[in-house]
């Protein structure tokens, strides 16, 4: 969900308020990506409570498999 509170800059920021079992996430889709090119993926995350959370992309299995990054600091996190 897109919120105006709790951001770390600017007028928004997206919550996603699932659980590790639920499966529950943000995606954005990004076209264009084209083979044998490095790409940068980077987002200030923070976690509620000090929970773990996760910051990946997934849907590129045929360029290497889903990148993930684990989480808990409670201050926004550049990743």
């Amino acid at each position: 969900a897109a919120v105006n509170n709790n951001q770390r800059t600017g007028s928004y920021c997206a919550v996603n308020k699932g659980t590790s079992t639920s499966g529950a996430g943000l995606e954005q889709t990004v076209n264009g990506i084209l083979p044998n090119t490095n790409y940068t993926l980077t987002a200030y995350v923070k976690s509620q409570n000090g929970e773990t959370c996760y910051f990946g992309a997934s849907g590129i299995n045929q360029w290497g498999g889903n990148v993930q990054k684990t989480c808990s600091s409670t201050d926004y996190t550049l990743y």
